[in-house]
């Protein structure tokens, strides 16, 4: 149980939907829950569908400027496309509450981080922040919707960002980690509004200011958020979204084994560009749940 937990003591963490950087320094945004297409169906299962539904349901009613709370309140219930069970719904809530709260503390950054150790690692981490980069790209030039284009601008950003912590060195580098956690961030929620469209702006500039005193609660949140969708689109349209969710969340763990190697063996050779490549990966594969949001949802079709 979540009680029992031994407390451990670690340095930032990167990714994590594109929290604070790791111990080891910059990262792409990782998504926090990720998930099979198999798993069984519990109390999370009901969270997924329930909080999605309600979530699509209340950004469509924003959009429609019905903003009543009886209007937002029969939205949220109509939306949802099963019965659920409040019981376990409410446990998993509480679990899932937990969970983030225990993290959030746990994995605070902290320090200038130190995965640049010789001139070829450091090197290695820049050169590999590129991918970063290409998603971006190719995110601005596929993307139907201004949000979707955004998003693309602000990876670009991460990869820049990425780039300058791990060239940075002395004072700069702390100012150097600070944007990078700062930019997955700031990305994470232009991310959810793009997979949300209808999103209220009110929330998303809300979200944008906390990220210099909270980046980490701002990604964990809005990667959650976003991973939700994923897999709930993923479990409604398999043939569709099925292989791409599989290569996703198949990434994001990878991912955070090698993250979770660079915590415990920091002095591996290569780990942080491995976990760059990992973690570039999954956030490239977000571009599958974006082409279809804008095809079901917007009717945007090339």
């Amino acid at each position: 149980k979540l009680s029992i937990m031994p407390r451990i003591k670690t340095k930032a963490v990167s990714g994590l939907d594109g929290s604070g950087p790791s111990s080891s320094g910059a990262g792409a945004p990782l998504p926090l829950a990720s998930f099979s297409l198999n798993q069984p169906a519990n109390s999370f299962g009901n969270i997924i569908s329930g909080t999605t539904a309600a979530f699509d349901a209340f950004s469509s009613i924003w959009g429609q400027k019905q903003t009543t709370p009886g209007a937002l309140l029969k939205a949220g219930l109509q939306g949802s496309e099963q019965r659920l069970d409040l019981k376990s719904t409410v446990v998993g809530l509480v679990q899932l509450g937990g969970l983030l709260s225990i993290v959030g503390g746990v994995l605070s950054p902290s320090g200038p981080g130190g995965c640049d150790h010789n001139a070829f690692e450091r090197c290695c981490n820049c050169a590999t922040s590129a991918p970063y980069v290409a998603v971006g790209v190719h995110a601005i030039k596929n993307r139907r919707t201004t949000e979707g284009k955004a998003w693309g601008a602000s990876m670009i950003g991460v990869g820049m960002a990425s780039t300058m912590f791990h060239a940075s060195s002395g004072s700069w580098r702390q100012w150097g980690r600070r944007m990078d956690y700062w930019s997955i961030a700031t990305s994470s929620s232009l991310l959810l509004r793009a997979v949300y469209p209808n999103l209220p702006p009110a929330l998303t500039a809300a979200s944008v200011a906390v990220t210099p005193f909270k980046p980490f609660l701002v990604s964990a949140l809005n990667s959650t958020a976003m991973e939700l969708k994923f897999l709930r689109r993923a479990r409604k349209h398999p043939q569709r979204l099925g292989k791409a969710q599989m290569l996703h969340a198949s990434t994001c763990l990878l991912g955070l084994s090698a993250f979770a190697l660079e915590e415990f063996c920091p002095h591996i050779p290569l780990i942080h560009s491995a976990w760059h490549c990992l973690s570039a990966t999954a956030v490239a594969t977000v571009n599958h749940l974006l082409d279809d949001v804008e095809k079901s949802d917007l009717g945007l079709i090339e």
